[in-house]
This record gives structure tokens, C-alpha cells and sequence, in this order.
């Protein structure tokens, strides 16, 4: 059994040592996950230097017997506080930026995160009630207790989420049986600056008479890159106005642009633009009518983005030929 918990240890402070040395060295990454998930602006870069220092204590924490409770505890606490709020933006149809390994996790995280922290949970849990300095519970019992709780609520939540995609389809059927006249929502209007400092708004992009595909991204996403070789070529292509709506400095937007071609960048300070959209994690996407109304919902990651752009004004074929350009440029 200490040999079983020895392992489990070096297992948990391997998971942490990664998570926070990762978020160290992106913290821009892990201030966007934070403002994903919820924090508020005001607090997001400081959770952002304070999660990757706690994620590192426990992991040092863990590996002495004499602190080895101290650091499962806290190891326990950040899963269960980050399950928590990960099952929340999941089960309300949110994708939220994680960032849990820096750079290394640039998609947005689903449901097999979530079974993956209930799993580290059950773990941590074993290390706190394990056979340490003399101190015996049966720890089995309790991991096992965990785990079938876990899955338990793990389960309800998948349900959850079926029940409401299976709603969502109904209400998507409904709206689509109704006559063409129905009204559609008003897009929110906004004024931001491009990358040389001109500001525009929503009436701007669609001057030409071209619907506008707002495209909410950051210079830190990964999965944002992949998409970016499209844009420039859906803008070329399509009678479609593509404006990038990212965050940060010009500097490093402006290399993206150049490198990718894309037509516009607008600089947004905080994630103003972005909430007003119910953008809630990047890469997302809007489509905005000429009549300033919006096409649907957003629409979250690279294969989504890329169906509607295609449905909407191209063939798959010409999908498939923006994938096999994005593998080329990575």
C-alpha cells in the first residue's frame, strides 16, 4: 500500500509540476482562461500569477511524507473547484478556454476533462486518507465512494446536456418552420479600433452590403491559429466582410495578420465585445446580416466556424481545402 500511494503522489505532483510550470510561462493564456470561466477583469491577472504558483505548491508539497495530506488537500480543493465550474459552463452549452496545461491545451476543454479531474480527485483523496506516518483509513473505500459519486454526477450532467441539445434542436426545428418574415435579433452595435488605430463600428463592416463574420480570437489561442489561414481567404473569396475581434497589443495581432493575410483586426480592451456577442470562449464566430441582424447563435471551434462558412456561402469542398491549407501553414 505505501508503494500504491508513493506512485499516486509522484502521479499527482507530475500533473501539477506540468499544469503550473505551463501556466507560468503563458500567463497572457491563463488571464484569458480566467476571464473565460467567470473572474472578473479586475481580478483575472491576479488569479492568473496566483493559480500557477498554488497548482506548484501542492506538487511540492505532495512528494514529503510529512506534507503529503497538505498537499493532496489543496490538491483536491483546486479539482473540485475547477470540476465545478467547468461542469457549470458545460452544462449551460459554454465551451470556456482552459488553458489547464498552457499552451499544450489550447482546445476547449468537454466532458472527458471533466472525467479526467474526477479521476485526480479520487486520487488526492486516496493520498489524504491513505496510510501516512502511521495515520490508516481504508482508503480504497473512500476513492471508490468518490469515484461512483463522481460518476454519478458525472452521468446527471451528460443528461443534462442531452436533454438540452435535444431541446435546442426542437426550438431550431420550430424556428425553422415559421415564415421567412420572422424577426431576427439585432446585432449589438460597437465601436473599436483596428490595428492601425481607426476606429469602426458595426455599420462600417457592413457598408459594402456583405454580411460580416465576426470572428472572436486572441493572440494566445491555438486553436484560433488553425482557423486564421481561412479568414483571409473566405474574405478574398466570398462576398463576406471576415473582422477579427481580438484583445491584447497591436504587435502581436499585426504578425498574425500579416502572416495569415487577414484583412481586419479590431482591438477590443477587456472582452466587452465579446460578452455583448455571448461569445464565451475563442475561436467563436457571429454572422451578422447587411440588415444588422444576427444569423443564429455563436459558434464555437475550427470545424464549426469552417460548416458555417460553408453552408452559408460555400461547398464542403472548399472546407476541406481551408483544412488541408490550415495543416500546411502549421
Amino acid at each position: 500500500m505505501d508503494t500504491v500511494l508513493l506512485l499516486v503522489r509522484l502521479l499527482l505532483a507530475a500533473v501539477f509540476a506540468l499544469s503550473g510550470g505551463t501556466k507560468l510561462a503563458d500567463h497572457a493564456g491563463t488571464r484569458e482562461a480566467m476571464l473565460d470561466f467567470g473572474v472578473p477583469a479586475r481580478f483575472a491577472a491576479p488569479a492568473a500569477a496566483a493559480l500557477p504558483v498554488a497548482e506548484l505548491a501542492v506538487a511540492v508539497a505532495l512528494v514529503p511524507p510529512a506534507s503529503a495530506r497538505i498537499g493532496a488537500f489543496g490538491a483536491l480543493v483546486l479539482l473540485l473547484v475547477f470540476t465545478s465550474l467547468l461542469a457549470y459552463h458545460l452544462a449551460h452549452g459554454r465551451a470556456p478556454a482552459c488553458r489547464c496545461f498552457g499552451r499544450l491545451s489550447a482546445e476547449p476543454p468537454g466532458w472527458p476533462a471533466l472525467a479526467r479531474n474526477l479521476v485526480l480527485a479520487a486520487l488526492a483523496t486516496t493520498v489524504l486518507f491513505g496510510p501516512v506516518t502511521g495515520f490508516t483509513v481504508d482508503a480504497r473505500t473512500v476513492a471508490l465512494g468518490l469515484l461512483l459519486a463522481g460518476g454519478a454526477a458525472f452521468f446527471a450532467l451528460w443528461q443534462r446536456q442531452e436533454q438540452l441539445r435535444r431541446r435546442l434542436a426542437e426550438l431550431e426545428c420550430k424556428l425553422a418552420e415559421r415564415p421567412a418574415a420572422t424577426t431576427r435579433p439585432r446585432a449589438p452595435a460597437f465601436r473599436l479600433p483596428n490595428l492601425a488605430g481607426t476606429v469602426l463600428d458595426l455599420e462600417a463592416l457592413l457598408a459594402s452590403g456583405n454580411p460580416a463574420l465576426l470572428v472572436f480570437a486572441n493572440p494566445d489561442c491555438g486553436a484560433c491559429d488553425a482557423l486564421l489561414p481561412d479568414l483571409g481567404r473566405w474574405h478574398r473569396e466570398h462576398r463576406l466582410t471576415v473582422a477579427v475581434i481580438s484583445r491584447g497589443a497591436a504587435g502581436p495581432n499585426r504578425a498574425r495578420a500579416d502572416r495569415y493575410g487577414l484583412p481586419l483586426i479590431l482591438l477590443q480592451r477587456d472582452r466587452e465585445v465579446a460578452d455583448a456577442y455571448r461569445a464565451a470562449g475563442t475561436p467563436c464566430a457571429v454572422l451578422v446580416h447587411p440588415d444588422g441582424t444576427l444569423d443564429g447563435r455563436p459558434v464555437y471551434g475550427p470545424e464549426r466556424i469552417r460548416t458555417l462558412v460553408s453552408s452559408r456561402f460555400g461547398s464542403s469542398a472548399a472546407v476541406a481545402d481551408g483544412r488541408r491549407g490550415s495543416a500546411a501553414d502549421r
